[in-house]
């Protein structure tokens, strides 16, 4: 990032030049004097700023200049002194910027976060006026969780960034005033939907949590070019991963081709989809009953059991388009919502009207620092998106992933955190972005965003920040229909007096009672404190976690002990409630470990093992399940895990194959990290010793899927081959941590 100050000299306080009737000005821009020190930038790539007098109808105005003109080139002006925004306070200038596209930050100075105010701009490299009321504007990001964001109005701001792209910005005539006359907002935004718009009540929203992953669709075809598999396999190997972590949903990002299979491999695993078929298609275009399109959505709509959503178009910013393809969706499928991932709270302002269910993503873990305050106002920005939601539902993506500037994959604390804070904002369903990357050193063709730390590595090896969502996803993700549509009931004072002690605290309640969410703030150390709490004389408070009543001290508080960024999520009710709630959670969590046996026993099955012993005991399980003997239940799937390990013993063959390929695997994991430390170096290279190895990588990974593959169905006959690969990939393994050994010297 550079910035570059261009200028001369002075304020103009007056209220002049641009001052309407009825208004008062409260800054006007000169962009002279000592107002150029008001004014900066902000650019990735080299930006100067200069002073032009002759901008707009021949007025002064500022010219922002970048190297590169499809990044961001921003604007910034930072007030002499903070303004107080009323109701009637209004920004307003002239822009020019080559790409038509930006928004403005407002940096709110009492709550010390940012809010938002979105401009759609209507030509590019034309002069246009932008024409804002600032207390519209909306909650983005930032702020201590001790002060409620409850928008600008009443509050002081210090600045403002003019968020553009284009190798050259134009702004002039820039000034904030007071009006005492209603004034309209420029440019004009149309109406996105004329009459009243009736929303859908699609009953999965009020009875599943999805907590699922982002798979990429187009990566994984990539991996399956580079080590010889089908795509298919690669697919079907990514589903069974998701499922065994204990994720209940998965979004195909971005396939449009293939359904029919989706389809199967999702009753196979039984695991919902939210399905991506027609993310970069115009429906209305499509909309006659006869299209391909209408039929494929009406298919879905009568017998598609595991479709969660269907997908619009992803961040959206053209809003009339997304609707009008969600109007096609709605009139075709009843029983299915559409959502987006809306990158701006503008997006949820201008869409959350129409929508059942909005869903935001915010990446904020970065390198610069591993800080509570970077996740914990993700809690604010779900609350804001629930109130500008009709449906006043809100899934939350949440950052897994490691870009190669700012972004940082996140740690077991962080991610631990990231959950527990977004269950106490009330969220409805949490998706981590992202699975998979296609692997790019092997690659270096591939121009496009590169994620070099996932959810998995391209052998599937996965982490602790994995393994800890699938504890998230055992553990607490059974729990969250029990809190679904539950009404918050904590107010700001309750729970900003015990952020400032440390915790995140947020109450919710339904029929059934009340809820207690809380969360440890701090990432590098655990917490111990006390919960005041007031069950009447009738009720208990328990853990949903553990399944467990909680003792009180001293009639209305309990102890709380909870790990760096762990959680608790506590029941206040009835003795009959608790039943009914410990019933549901102990039911949910029996049939995701069935779900779980299930899959071993098909898996020892085609290898053509003897699975009797596990299949009689799940058919037992189910038999429990459905007299609700949930006791017999657990105990059977404690047997079926002892039943099943000693199926995989009794095959010696079997078990030594997957003992080697567990190594190789691993050793391909360890490779793969060791480069990508240095992946900037190291993608694209052209140093013939980094591409033998690549090579060799490629040639090995081929042949241990292959292997891999011949194993599940029992092929045992090429046991040297597996052996002597093993000892090939632990040679290319020091051979690489030879080479970048080397390369850290150096």
């Amino acid at each position: 990032m550079k910035s570059i100050l261009v200028f001369c000299a002075v304020i103009s306080f007056l209220c002049i030049a641009g001052a309407h009737a009825g208004e008062k000005v409260i800054y006007s821009a000169s962009f002279t004097g000592a107002d150029s020190g008001c004014w900066s930038g902000w650019a990735l790539v080299p930006q100067t700023i200069n002073y032009v007098s002759n901008g707009c109808n021949d007025k002064p105005a500022l010219k922002y200049t970048i190297s590169s003109g499809n990044a961001w080139n921003t604007p910034i002006i930072t007030f002499p002194k903070p303004i107080r925004v009323t109701d009637k306070t209004i920004v307003r200038f002239k822009l020019k910027c080559k790409q038509g596209k930006c928004g403005m930050n407002v940096r709110n100075f009492t709550e010390g976060n940012e809010y938002y105010i979105a401009v759609l701009s209507p030509a590019t490299d034309k002069w246009f006026t932008v024409q804002k009321y600032l207390g519209e504007a909306v909650y983005k990001r930032g702020g201590n969780d001790d002060i409620p964001k409850d928008g600008l109005i009443g509050d002081e701001i210090a600045s403002i960034q003019i968020a553009s792209l284009g190798k050259e910005v134009w702004i002039s005539g820039f000034e904030v005033v007071e009006t005492s006359d209603p004034v309209k907002e420029l440019p004009e935004e149309a109406s996105l939907f004329e009459g009243k718009y009736e929303l859908n009540n699609y009953e999965i929203l009020g009875k599943f949590f999805p907590y699922g992953v982002v798979y990429q669709s187009v990566a994984e075809k990539v991996n399956a070019g580079l080590f010889n598999q089908g795509v298919y396999d690669r697919y079907e190997e990514a589903v069974n991963n998701i499922k065994r972590h204990y994720m209940n949903t998965f979004a195909n990002f971005c396939d449009d081709a293939d359904i029919d299979y989706r389809i199967d491999i999702c009753n196979k695993y039984n695991i919902y989809r939210i399905e991506t078929l027609f993310a970069n298609t115009n429906l209305t275009a499509q909309a006659n009953e006869d299209s391909k399109a209408v039929s494929t959505i009406k298919k879905a709509a009568e017998g598609d059991d595991k479709l969660l959503a269907w997908y619009g178009k992803d961040e959206p910013t053209n809003y009339k388009a997304w609707l009008d393809n969600k109007l096609v969706f709605n009139k075709y499928d009843k029983e299915h919502p559409v959502v987006s991932a809306f990158n701006e709270m503008s997006a949820v302002k201008a869409l959350g009207p129409y929508s059942e269910v909005s869903c935001i993503n915010i990446y904020s873990v970065t390198r610069a620092s591993k800080d509570i305050q970077n996740l914990a106002y993700h809690a604010d920005a779900i609350r804001t998106a629930k109130r500008l939601t009709a449906g006043k539902r809100v899934w939350f993506i949440a950052q897994t992933f490691d870009a190669r500037g700012v972004l940082r994959y996140p740690d077991p604390e962080e991610i631990r955190f990231e959950v527990f804070n977004a269950i106490s904002a009330g969220v409805d369903g949490l998706i981590f972005f992202l699975h998979n990357d296609a692997c790019s050193y092997l690659e270096a063709s591939r121009q496009r965003e590169k994620f070099d730390y996932t959810l998995v590595d391209p052998w599937f090896n996965d982490n602790p920040t994995y393994r800890e969502l699938a504890r998230l996803g055992k553990e607490v993700v059974p729990v969250m229909p029990a809190i679904l549509g539950a009404k918050e009931v904590a107010d700001d004072q309750e729970r900003m007096t015990y952020a400032r002690e440390g915790l995140v605290f947020n109450r919710f309640a339904n029929n059934s009672g009340t809820f207690l969410i809380l969360a440890n703030k701090s990432l590098d150390s655990s917490y111990y404190g006390k919960i005041r709490v007031s069950p009447r004389d009738d009720e208990q408070i328990y853990n949903l976690i553990n399944l467990s009543p909680i003792k009180l001290v001293n009639g209305h508080t309990i102890s709380v002990s909870l790990a760096a960024g762990d959680g608790a999520i506590y029941f206040i009710g009835k003795k009959n409630a608790w039943e009914s709630i410990k019933s549901s959670i102990l039911l949910r969590k029996i049939q995701a470990e069935l779900d779980i046996l299930k899959l071993d026993a098909a898996n020892l099955r085609a290898a053509k093992l003897n699975t009797a012993p596990i299949e009689n005991i799940l058919s037992q399980v189910k038999t429990a399940i459905n007299k609700g003997d949930l006791s017999a239940a657990e105990k059977g799937i404690s047997l079926a895990n002892i039943k099943r390990t000693a199926i995989e013993k009794s095959n010696p063959n079997y078990t030594r194959y997957k003992a080697l390929l567990d190594s190789i695997r691993s050793n391909f994991g360890a490779m793969h990290s060791l480069i990508i430390s240095k992946i900037k170096i190291l993608d694209g290279t052209k140093d013939p010793n980094w591409l033998s190895l690549f090579d060799n990588m490629r040639q090995c990974s081929g042949e241990y899927f292959n292997i891999k593959n011949e194993w599940k169905h029992e092929d045992f006959s090429n046991i040297r081959q597996l052996m002597a690969l093993d000892q090939k990939v632990k040679s290319l393994k020091k051979e690489i941590e030879t080479a970048i050994a080397a390369m850290s010297a150096g």
